[in-house]
């Protein structure tokens, strides 16, 4: 049996021997992790993150004493922002604009919030790419004076889908860590191997000075015969007067 002395001695190699192959394997699977990121596939685009934002279209048109100016963003299908300027080139301004309706197509009209004076701001929705036509229509003192806008839609923006990333690859979301764990098995392998030979050696040590025989202790010397006891001498007694 392995003692509980063996077992003080050896627990501290082994604790050592223990914690060295601990950070070997460590060290292996950290650097297959980053090599394998390194040389992997990049990590696909997040499909939440926005799109960069396209120039827009800007045009100009005049009715009256009015300069009108509209510009459309991003200029694509879907819902985009308009931007109406109103500016009279006389002064004084004969009358005061009070309002700004925008018509796309063959719609209805769609009436625009001034944010300050002369501007006008709105939201639209764009059904296609390709030739459009709109018309702005400005209310001053009664009136409706109207400017016609005709523009090109650009295309949509084409979307990129990633490959999927093979099974088991670096960066993966479903790979395999079997191949890590092969790498990490050898080294805590070799170092119980190494205790288990301390052990036995150990043991072996012990078993040796267990066969060494004991040395007997020296014989005492015996004792010579007792002498005899002489006779016993008479006792006087003397009478007291």
């Amino acid at each position: 049996m392995w003692s509980w002395r063996d077992r003080a001695g050896a627990g501290p190699a082994l604790a050592r021997l223990v914690a060295v192959a601990g950070t070997g394997a460590l060290l292996t699977v950290a650097a297959v992790l980053v090599g394998g990121r390194a040389t992997g596939q990049p990590a696909p685009a997040s499909p939440s993150a926005p799109a960069a934002a396209a120039g827009g279209w800007t045009g100009s048109g005049s009715v009256a004493d009015l300069l009108v100016s509209i510009s459309v963003t991003p200029n694509r299908p879907g819902v985009n922002g308009f931007t109406v300027l109103v500016a009279s080139s006389r002064r004084p301004e004969p009358r005061p604009v009070s309002g700004v309706a925008l018509r796309l197509g063959s719609g209805g009209e769609m009436r625009l919030t001034a944010v300050e004076p002369g501007r006008f701001v709105g939201t639209g929705r764009l059904e296609r790419a390709g030739a459009m036509r709109a018309t702005t229509v400005v209310l001053r003192g009664g009136e409706r004076l109207t400017v016609p806008f005709s523009w090109s839609v650009a295309q949509p923006p084409p979307v990129s889908v990633p490959p999927p990333a093979a099974a088991g690859t670096p960066g993966s979301g479903g790979g395999s860590l079997v191949p890590f764990l092969g790498l990490a098995v050898p080294p805590l392998v070799g170092a119980l191997l190494l205790v288990a030979v301390r052990r036995l050696a150990a043991r072996r040590r012990r078993g040796r000075l267990d066969a060494v025989p004991a040395v007997p202790p020296a014989p005492s010397e015996p004792a010579g015969p007792a002498e005899p006891a002489g006779p016993a001498e008479p006792r006087v007694l003397e009478r007291t007067r």
